[in-house]
């Protein structure tokens, strides 16, 4: 976590920074939009799982995170 000490005081206020952040998300396939707009922070530490149907886009968007599939728009950033 970082430290952050406002106006010289001694008092410390700590900001918590995702390891893990998706902003706007979206993938299609032949026409198909299977992620549209996807955002998650994601704390250091933190334990998330992803659950749906068959067919609603959790192995694509793993497969974004892990940079082994590109998406057609959004940002993903890892820290």
């Amino acid at each position: 976590p970082r430290c952050l000490v406002a106006g010289g005081g001694r008092a410390c206020k700590v900001l918590v920074v995702p390891g893990l952040i998706l902003r706007n998300i979206r993938k299609a396939f032949k026409g198909t939009q299977v992620l549209d707009g996807v955002d998650l922070e994601v704390a250091p530490r933190e334990f998330i799982a992803f659950l749906g149907p068959s067919g609603s886009g959790k192995s694509t968007l793993l497969r974004i995170i892990a940079g082994l599939e590109y998406a057609d728009d959004g940002e993903v950033i890892l820290d």
